[in-house]
């Protein structure tokens, strides 16, 4: 079995653990939070919907990855890296976003806390094992369905 996808995951993993990395990647889902909450009017409520949205977005984006990687599988290999990297990036900030609110909860994450800070650098090793895991598994989608069983 050729962990080639896991290869680039725990590649990607370590440049994802550069200490600015995990804090830069929250914005997005601090952001999409706090307009919820201007239009909601609850700030606990708004971000538990954002964390669940993030859940969502990983679950749906995840297994649209594993049902387009015949099509994916047929481009060169420095474009298959390339987007794959990408993708690792999109799903790094998610599950990032996921596991901050996860570690603080939503109460801390809109009233702030001193630990706040830390839990950035926790939730960032977290989002890192995901793509890990995330190359294993279409490593193992690869190995079940081989490239041959695609070509038609």
């Amino acid at each position: 079995m050729s962990f080639k996808f896991t290869k680039f995951g725990v590649i990607n993993a370590l440049l994802s653990l550069i200490p600015i990395f995990p804090a830069w990647t929250l914005f997005p889902g601090m952001l999409i939070g706090m307009g919820l909450k201007n239009c909601i009017g609850d700030c606990v409520l708004s971000y538990k919907i954002v964390m669940l949205l993030s859940i969502f977005l990983i679950i749906g984006a995840t297994g649209l990855y594993l049902l387009r990687i015949k099509k994916i599988l047929i481009k060169e290999p420095k474009i298959i890296k390339r987007n794959f990297r990408l993708f690792s990036l999109f799903i790094y900030m998610v599950a990032n976003t996921t596991a901050f609110i996860i570690i603080l909860g939503p109460y801390l994450v809109c009233n702030g806390s001193s630990m706040s800070i830390l839990a950035c650098f926790y939730s960032g090793p977290i989002a890192s094992v995901s793509i890990i895991i995330l190359g294993f598994l279409i490593d193992f989608k690869i190995k079940v369905y081989p490239l041959e069983a695609f070509v038609t």
